[in-house]
């Protein structure tokens, strides 16, 4: 039980002592660090309670953790704290796509592009994601779509050309994969 508590003392001084900012967040998940990533997203949600773009990556933490129950009220309560920030949004179509649910995560994804106003790459890039990360829910066609459009909003945003290189990966077009991760 000391061993415990000694690490969570360490973890969340470690946290605290470091830059509390969301992409550090990101970058904890990104390295499969869920639980870690789990306490600064808290932390960054006392600090922004109204900011739903970190909602919406902690959901997309519990995601990536296989706890989508969690996640199904992140996004709940993302949209809640921030109605006009269509990333909640685009997590349930996610949570939808995974499950199969092609149609229900097409019309979230539909309404989250029509609230964005079709002027906001990141809106776009996380859609084209979220149709190709599921084969049960995969639409590569609508992904081709989103991300060709993000990247000519957002042409020096290097994320967007490698997920337009994850899906010429997935299509079988090695030239276009790796002109675009070039």
């Amino acid at each position: 039980m000391k061993h415990i508590l000694l690490l969570s003392t360490v973890l969340a001084f470690t946290i605290s002592s470091k830059a509390q900012t969301l992409k550090d967040a990101i970058q904890l998940n990104e390295n499969e660090q869920q639980e870690e990533a789990a306490a600064l997203y808290q932390q960054l949600i006392i600090k922004e309670p109204a900011n739903g773009t970190i909602y919406y990556y902690y959901g997309e933490n519990f995601i990536d953790a296989e706890q989508p129950e969690k996640a199904i009220d992140v996004f709940k309560k993302g949209l809640e704290k921030d109605p006009a920030n269509p990333l909640n949004l685009v997590g349930q179509a996610e949570l939808k796509l995974m499950t199969g649910d092609v149609n229900g995560g097409k019309s979230l994804i539909d309404l989250a592009v029509k609230n964005a106003a079709g002027k906001n790459a990141l809106v776009l890039m996380e859609a084209g994601e979220a149709f190709m990360r599921y084969k049960k829910g995969q639409d590569l066609i609508s992904a081709q779509t989103y991300l060709e459009t993000a990247a000519k909003m957002d042409p020096k945003n290097p994320e967007v050309y490698n997920l337009l290189g994850d899906l010429y990966s997935e299509l079988n077009n090695g030239t276009m994969a790796a002109t675009n991760y070039n």
